[in-house]
């Protein structure tokens, strides 16, 4: 693809967009990444714009459906769907992609950030930023939503560096753990472990990948099982237990999910959802699934779903072998956080490419030293 502009400072710019809380709330990072289209439309050849041509029909088709179905909200939110997903589709087709100092350094700001709020909070009991106690821990995140969005990330780019330097930075592994987000300390250690496992690594590309698309269906099986069981614990008493706690949180995400498949069957809405937005008003604690799949299920039909699931799989295809663990430990997460609005697998996929394309400078600058000696 032709390089009119740098699309690499367009994509880091854009997940900055997407990362930062407010860009993220207002929807900004959606405005620039259809900029970002407009760009690589100006910069592709006649074979690479048939995909906008493919791009701009689908969204007049989908948002005119979803429009008359429900209203402006649902069709906005097909619109949002469908440029994340062209976004994405153009990552491999980039080839100056790298990490920029805008996007590292947001990334170490975030983290420091928690660490000078934990310090103030316990010493003087003020923070820079905002935070949310829970049972006693002050859970800060920086500029990001909130702190499992930001653990999330910061993990996404501690396996990034892993990958690149051989070496864990134990600096963003402290501000993860200081966010306080059980779901992810949890998958990160399990993560660390199995990525120390060398045999998982000698494999080819396409092993890898098999043996990580049936880890993804049996733990989809084993968690849409304990769906039906778990909702048991909301009775139990959290007044002094932490992880008690935590396990009536998670009852209550999985109560509301099996709230919305009563929904969904009570309209036979399944095609189409119920409409942007309507979670809240259908589940008795008022409050959002906590599951990235079940949402769009919910609100938006399976056709957004498998639309999802499609961009997905394309990442997944186009992976690096070093990061299927990370995708397929993302993609689970996505049962209990949002990971593809808050465009963590695009960034996946991103992180994936800027690796492969260091590995070929790499192997060029020592055949350049070879051939000079």
């Amino acid at each position: 693809m032709r390089n009119l502009i740098s699309f690499n400072g367009l994509y880091n710019i854009f997940f900055v967009l997407g990362f930062f809380s407010l860009t993220y709330a207002m929807n900004l990072y959606i405005v620039f990444a259809c900029a970002i289209l407009f760009c690589l439309f100006l910069g592709s050849d006649v074979r690479h714009r048939k995909g906008f041509y493919v791009y701009l029909v689908s969204v007049g088709v989908l948002t005119t459906f979803y429009l008359l179905i429900h209203d402006g909200g649902a069709a906005y939110r097909i619109f949002k769907t469908l440029t994340l997903i062209w976004l994405t589709l153009y990552i491999p087709l980039v080839n100056d992609l790298r990490i920029t100092k805008l996007l590292h350094c947001f990334l170490l700001f975030n983290a420091a950030l928690i660490y000078i709020d934990v310090v103030l909070y316990n010493t003087l009991g003020l923070s820079l930023t905002t935070g949310v106690e829970t049972h006693g821990f002050m859970r800060f995140s920086g500029v990001i939503e909130d702190s499992n969005f930001f653990s999330y990330l910061l993990f996404v780019y501690i396996y990034y560096l892993k990958v690149k330097t051989g070496h864990f930075n134990y600096f963003l592994i402290g501000a993860v753990l200081l966010s306080f987000s059980l779901s992810l300390i949890i998958t990160m250690f399990g993560v660390i472990i199995l990525f120390h496992v060398k045999k998982l690594w000698v494999l080819p590309n396409r092993n890898v990948k098999v043996l990580g698309g049936m880890v993804l269906v049996g733990v989809f099986v084993i968690y849409y099982g304990m769906l039906f069981v778990l909702t048991t614990l909301r009775d139990v008493d959290t007044s002094n237990d932490y992880i008690a706690e935590k396990l009536v949180s998670l009852s209550l995400r999985f109560e509301s999910q099996l709230e919305a498949f009563d929904a969904l069957e009570l309209n036979d809405d399944y095609c189409w959802g119920l409409g942007a937005g309507k979670t809240r008003e259908i589940t008795t604690e008022g409050m959002n699934l906590h599951n990235s799949y079940l949402q769009i299920l919910l609100e938006m039909g399976i056709v957004c779903l498998l639309i999802v699931f499609a961009c997905a799989f394309y990442c997944y295809y186009f992976l690096d072998k070093n990061f299927v663990l990370l995708f397929v430990a993302i993609f689970l997460l996505g049962n209990v956080l949002e990971i593809f609005y808050f465009p963590l697998l695009s960034f996946i996929l991103f992180l994936s490419y800027v690796y492969r394309q260091e590995k070929v400078a790499s192997k060029l600058d020592v055949s350049d030293n070879i051939v000079s000696c």
